[in-house]
């Protein structure tokens, strides 16, 4: 092998090394419940899957910014640890049906009975 050889291949093994810790560190947070709770948020905030468009182009390349940070996060959370990013799914779909779901207007029948 030649010195070449040897560097380039010592360089992938150090990156895959690091990428490893990284996922590991990744799951971890994700084992606690505060861990969970801040990717919901991001996720929630960031709506990797929403529509980016707008007419504005300067709003469209904001989402599209906001989006491609939630997409690799999201990327992110599914390698790591997919149970725990599979509970965050249902987090999000949880709060996305409570928050769209048509609120019960207070008639007055409800208040006399």
């Amino acid at each position: 092998m030649s010195p070449e050889e040897w560097r380039d291949k010592r360089s992938r093994e150090k990156l895959e090394s690091r990428e490893r810790a990284f996922l590991a560190d990744v799951a971890a947070i994700l084992e606690t419940e505060g861990g969970r709770r801040v990717f919901v948020r991001l996720l929630m905030e960031t709506r990797p899957f929403a529509s980016v468009f707008s007419g504005n182009p300067l709003e469209m390349a904001r989402r599209e910014g906001e989006r491609m940070v939630g997409e690799t996060w999201r990327r992110y959370c599914a390698v790591a640890a997919a149970k725990q990013y599979l509970a965050i799914e249902a987090e999000i779909a949880r709060r996305d049906a409570e928050t769209s779901a048509p609120q019960h207007q207070e008639t007055e029948d409800d208040v006399y009975s």
